[in-house]
């Protein structure tokens, strides 16, 4: 992803429990009973509301495009019992390429955040094996939303930020987010 453009970003494994019941809001999470700040109160069940901060931060300082992606640690709550795994994230928003005299400025979409997503199986030697099935996820806009499957095993998701979360969030624009893990 860097050869691609983008940044790599390092956030926190706590994140803010209204965000992140904002995202997902079926999702149960690990609280945290001695949390370092109450924006810090939960475990992370996905690395999208890392990026989210990330890029908010980003927007208050006025960049416009911004490519960044992160692999980490997620901790779901599965039948009462906290799984860590392991998971790569990416959102970019803005242009689809830094400005540049020979190429045309268009935003990024949905086939650019894709196509991250395929450079990266590609790295595998397993791209034959992926698919995008329409489906709809909390976070997601419903008609601009996948599920990525290798083979039948659900591996991940891609789309853009649900717009009304991007507003309630003070987005510019609704960005285009993978995960994969």
């Amino acid at each position: 992803l860097v050869d691609r453009g983008y940044q790599e970003v390092i956030t926190f494994g706590f994140v803010d429990p209204q965000l992140q019941r904002q995202m997902f809001p079926g999702e149960a999470a690990l609280a945290l009973e001695n949390p370092l700040t109450t924006e810090l109160g939960e475990m992370r069940v996905s690395l999208w509301p890392g990026l989210v901060e990330t890029l908010r931060f980003n927007q208050r300082r006025q960049r416009e495009r911004v490519p960044i992606f992160e692999v980490g640690t997620r901790f779901e709550m599965n039948g009462g019992r906290l799984v860590e795994s392991q998971g790569i994230a990416g959102l970019v928003t803005g242009a689809a390429l830094p400005e540049q005299w020979g190429v045309e400025n268009r935003a990024a979409d949905f086939y650019d955040i894709k196509s991250e997503v395929e450079g990266l199986f590609a790295l595998t030697g397993r791209q034959s094996a992926i698919s995008y099935v329409a489906a709809a996820h909390d976070a997601l806009h419903p008609g601009r939303s996948a599920a990525i499957f290798d083979g039948k095993l659900r591996v991940g998701w891609v789309g853009q930020l649900q717009p009304e979360l991007a507003r309630k969030l003070e987005l510019r624009d609704a960005p285009w987010v993978f995960e994969v893990g």
